[in-house]
């Protein structure tokens, strides 16, 4: 006669035993889908910025420039 496997046992054995649940691995592919949304959100960001301000600088040193020239 054998022994019956205890409760523990079966479990163990289960081909459930090493499975994630499914919302673990959606939830890390949303906060990955996040992160990478803002990263890509921040650089268009900064970029955008940068340009606006070299608009503006440009625009600045012409009507100085402008200036200086009709007050000479």
């Amino acid at each position: 006669m054998t022994p019956e496997p205890s409760a523990v046992d079966k479990q163990a054995i289960g081909s459930n035993a090493f499975k994630r649940p499914r919302f673990l691995d959606a939830r890390r592919l949303m906060i990955a889908g996040m992160l990478g949304l803002m990263l890509i959100t921040g650089i268009m960001t900064w970029l955008t910025l940068s340009r606006i301000k070299t608009i503006e600088r440009s625009d600045l040193q012409n009507t100085l420039e402008n200036i200086l020239l009709i007050c000479i």
